[in-house]
Parts: C-alpha cells; sequence; structure tokens
C-alpha cells in the first residue's frame, strides 16, 4: 500500500533538506517514489511503512521542540502537515524511485 500528497516547491525542500541533514531517515530504495507535475509541484508517494515511520520522526521532532528552535519552525510545521494528509493510492507505473535522486545529495 502506498500514500500520495502533492507537494509545492517550498514543501519538497524541506523534505529534501531534512533527509540531506540526516534530521530524518531517509528513504532507502523503493521507500519513496515522485512524480514531477510540471508547474514546480511534485506528487510523492510514500511506501506505507516508510510514511509511517516518517510521520512519527516528525512528530517526535515537532514534540521534542525541535522545530520551535530551529529558524524554519513554520516549514517544518507545513511539512509535517502535508506528510500526515497523504491519502491512500496505487503506484502509477510512471512514477521514479525518489531515493536514487537522492543518494546524489547524500
Amino acid at each position: 500500500m502506498y500514500k500520495k500528497i502533492r507537494m509545492n516547491p517550498q514543501v519538497l525542500s524541506s523534505m529534501f533538506i531534512g533527509f540531506q541533514r540526516r534530521l530524518f531517515s531517509a528513504p532507502k530504495e523503493n521507500d519513496m517514489f515522485s512524480i514531477s507535475e510540471g508547474d514546480g509541484d511534485c506528487t510523492i508517494f510514500f511506501k506505507d511503512e516508510f510514511w509511517q515511520k516518517y510521520v512519527e520522526q516528525l512528530q517526535r521532532a515537532k514534540d521534542e521542540g525541535r522545530f520551535a528552535s530551529s529558524n524554519a519552525n513554520s516549514s517544518w510545521n507545513t511539512l509535517l502537515l502535508f506528510v500526515k494528509s497523504a491519502t491512500i493510492c496505487e503506484l502509477p507505473d510512471n512514477c521514479k524511485d525518489y531515493s536514487i535522486g537522492l543518494k546524489m545529495y547524500m
């Protein structure tokens, strides 16, 4: 099972920064997929197990005050809300494994 959410460039950049700085566990192969929407937005597909772990990590960071103590509190809270609002879906054939692109920057 997968969950999907369409993200704008600001939310995507927060998610990427969190993975790049190792604030949150980065996806491994087949954990996350993406489709570019052509307008800067991107639809992200999370494998359910990874989505659950990611939400727990984001929520824990918020509860521990790590969002509030950063200079990007609003961005982190927005990311958490976006990720929590992901809906159940099937994985489309035309998506790309997000972890492959992420590896270039890690």
